[in-house]
């Protein structure tokens, strides 16, 4: 994993560990819990397609340099 990788996984684990903090004390206000919920799903797949994209444009640039090489 690169350093990318590493930044992305552990912003994710960050909000990860709030949302479950916030959801914890707002156990006992279940229509604010369900409102944090809805505002961190979205979130939470921006999160792995940002991941996914930065993966693949890696390869994709390992990709160009190799067949520069090449030629």
């Amino acid at each position: 994993m690169d350093s990318m990788d590493e930044q992305c996984l552990a912003a994710k684990n960050i909000v990860i560990a709030l949302h479950s903090a916030l959801a914890f004390v707002l156990a006992n206000r279940p229509l604010v819990a369900s409102l944090v919920t809805e505002v961190w799903k979205p979130r939470e797949h921006t999160f792995d397609v940002a991941g996914y994209a930065h993966r693949h444009h890696e390869d994709y640039m390992d990709s160009i340099e190799y067949h520069q090489e090449v030629q």
